[in-house]
C-alpha cells in the first residue's frame, strides 16, 4: 500500500514539475527584451534539451504560443543541430548554451541590427545575457527530471523565484507600480525564508532586468539593496520584527517629494502586508510532511536490519549443532 502511495506520489510531482516548466516558458516568451518578443523564453531551450524529449515538445508549444514563428524555426534549427552533433560524439554538456547563445546572437545581428559599432555591441550583449541565462537555468535540471524524494535546495528555489520575478514583467504594460510591488514582496520574502544571499541575488538580477525593460527608479532600486544591509547586521527570526525591519530601512522616503512619497509609501505598505500574509514554511518541515519515498526508504532500512539480525541468530544456531571432532 505504502510503495501504490509513493509511486502515485511520484507521478504526481512529476506531472507538476512538467506543468511549472510549460508555464514559466510560454510566460517567459510573452516577454520582450531589446524590443524582441519570445528571445527570454528561448532561455529555457537548453534545459529542455538536457531534459528529455517530453520538456523538448513543451518547449515548442509553449514557444508557439509567442506567435514568433522566426524563433519557433530558429530553435527547431537549433535543436535538430544539438541532436546532429550529439549523433556524431562532438557534443558536450557544457557546449549546449555556448552553441545556443551563439546561434542567438547570430540571429538577432541578421535579423534586427546590422553590422555597426552598435549593433554589433547589442548583438554581443544579448548573446552574452542569453549564455548567462542558460547556464543558471541549467541547474534547475536536477528540479524538473529528478522527482525522487529529495529536497529542493535553496539555490533551486532562488532561480525559481528569478523566473517568477521574469514572468511578472508581462504584467508592465498595464501597471508597473503593481510589479515592483510584487518584486519587494518577493526579494523580501527570499530574504527571511531563503537566506540574504539569495535575496542579494534576487535583487542584482532585478536590478539588471529593470534596466533592460527600462522600469522603475533610483528609489526603487535602494528600497529593493538597502535593506538587504540592515539584515545583513541583525536578522530576526521573529517575521514581524523582520517587516519592521524593512520598513524602517526605508525611512528615508519622507525626505522625497510629495508625489513619489505617497506612491513609494503605498507600494513598500503593500509589500511588507504580501509578506507578512504568505506563510513561511521550512523547508525541512515540508520535505518531511511530503516525502512518502523517504518514509518508505526509512521502512526497508528497519527491515534489512531485522534480516540481518535473524541471518546473525540463525548462524548461531545452526553454529551450535555443528561436532566437533577431537584428535585422537
Amino acid at each position: 500500500m505504502q510503495l501504490t502511495k509513493s509511486i502515485e506520489m511520484k507521478k504526481v510531482k512529476n506531472l507538476i514539475r512538467k506543468g511549472i516548466f510549460f508555464i514559466i516558458v510560454g510566460l517567459l516568451s510573452q516577454v520582450p527584451l531589446f524590443g524582441i518578443k519570445g528571445l527570454l523564453g528561448m532561455t529555457m531551450l537548453s534545459i529542455a534539451y538536457v531534459s528529455g524529449y517530453e520538456f523538448v515538445l513543451m518547449y515548442f508549444v509553449a514557444m508557439g504560443l509567442s506567435f514568433n514563428v522566426p524563433l519557433v524555426i530558429l530553435s527547431v534549427g537549433i535543436y535538430v543541430l544539438l541532436e546532429l552533433t550529439n549523433l556524431l560524439h562532438l557534443l558536450k554538456s557544457f557546449l549546449v548554451p555556448i552553441v545556443v547563445s551563439l546561434l542567438i546572437g547570430i540571429y538577432v545581428n541578421l535579423m534586427y541590427f546590422d553590422f555597426s559599432i552598435a549593433g554589433i555591441s547589442e548583438s554581443l550583449l544579448i548573446l552574452l545575457s542569453q549564455y548567462m541565462l542558460q547556464t543558471i537555468n541549467l541547474e534547475l535540471t536536477n528540479f524538473f527530471v529528478h522527482t525522487h524524494a529529495r529536497k529542493v535546495t535553496k539555490r533551486e528555489y532562488t532561480l525559481l523565484l528569478s523566473l517568477l520575478i521574469v514572468a511578472l514583467m508581462n504584467v508592465v504594460p498595464y501597471n508597473a507600480n503593481l510589479v515592483l510591488t510584487l518584486v519587494y514582496a518577493i526579494i523580501l520574502y527570499s530574504a527571511y525564508s531563503l537566506s540574504l544571499t539569495s535575496a542579494s541575488y534576487l535583487g542584482l538580477f532585478s536590478l539588471f532586468l529593470f534596466i533592460f525593460m527600462q522600469l522603475g527608479s533610483v528609489y526603487d532600486l535602494v528600497t529593493m539593496m538597502f535593506p538587504m544591509i540592515v539584515f545583513n547586521v541583525y536578522k530576526p527570526k521573529n517575521k514581524f520584527i523582520f517587516a519592521f525591519l524593512f520598513i524602517l530601512s526605508n525611512a528615508w522616503i519622507p525626505f522625497l517629494s510629495i508625489e513619489t512619497l505617497k506612491i513609494q509609501a503605498i507600494k513598500i505598505g503593500i509589500a511588507t502586508l504580501i509578506f507578512l500574509i504568505v506563510p513561511a514554511i521550512k523547508n525541512s518541515a515540508l520535505e518531511a510532511r511530503l516525502s512518502t519515498s523517504a518514509q518508505l526508504e526509512n521502512d526497508r532500512g528497519k527491515m534489512k536490519r531485522k534480516v540481518l539480525e535473524f541471518s546473525e541468530l540463525f548462524n548461531k544456531i545452526t553454529s551450535s549443532f555443528q561436532i566437533e571432532t577431537t584428535p585422537t
